[in-house]
């Protein structure tokens, strides 16, 4: 057998760091297993170039894929690992990428990272927080971030920080009719939620001018609750 494959398949999860600094790349190791490093080893993938050095060498679509695993591998790891992984260094990685350390996010990765984020809802008003600080990425129908506020049901757990998000996000999405079956039942749950709270007023009505900016259906209805 390979040894690059023996000691990613034998090794415990918290040796996989050691293995990766005896082999200068890091591209023979699964996606799986390289978020796994991240995530669950007792390692800064900050503090060393093994994680950088994919970046750099990868093409968008291996990017997009690990962010992809990263959010799999977090979906799937208890609250106190999140917590720690968030914490410990995906706050800074997140802020190196934007600022293009080593090659800035593209938008699938950007949507994919927010997506995981929200993963952290014992701490939704600070993660949104910082996902409002952060550019907004490019959107467009293909993404399931808008369906999923729904569906998961953030929007009806968190409406003030899911209104603060959505109004993030909206201004950059791509002109399209169909975006409206995503965003309208969002909208509508929090113009449930929230319409009697008059310090969400102004922000409710922005919300349902992006949704008569995209000629969304509802957008009329929903903007006559706010005379």
């Amino acid at each position: 057998m390979n040894s690059n494959v023996y000691c990613f398949i034998s090794f415990p999860l918290s040796l996989l760091y050691t293995c990766s600094r005896r082999h200068k790349s890091v591209h023979h190791i699964s996606g799986a297993r390289r978020a796994g490093i991240c995530i669950y080893a007792k390692i800064n993938p900050n503090n060393d170039n093994w994680l950088n050095d994919f970046l750099v060498k990868s093409n968008d679509e291996d990017r997009a894929t690990f962010a992809n695993q990263l959010k799999w591998t977090f979906r799937n790891s208890k609250t106190d690992v999140r917590k720690s992984a968030w914490n410990s260094w995906i706050i800074n990685y997140w802020i190196d990428r934007d600022a293009g350390r080593p090659i800035k996010f593209s938008d699938r990765e950007k949507v994919t990272m927010i997506e995981m984020a929200l993963l952290l809802e014992n701490q939704m008003n600070e993660v949104v927080d910082f996902v409002i600080s952060s550019p907004s990425p490019k959107l467009n129908t293909a993404t399931k971030l808008f369906s999923d506020l729904e569906k998961d049901g953030y929007a009806t757990n968190h409406p003030k920080e899911i209104l603060n998000l959505l109004l993030h996000l909206l201004p950059n999405i791509h002109q399209d009719f169909y975006i409206c079956f995503a965003l309208e039942p969002v909208a509508e749950s929090l113009i449930d939620r929230l319409s009697l709270d008059s310090t969400n007023r102004n922000k409710l009505i922005q919300l349902c001018e992006h949704l008569a900016r995209y000629q969304c259906p509802k957008a009329i209805e929903f903007r006559s609750k706010f005379p």
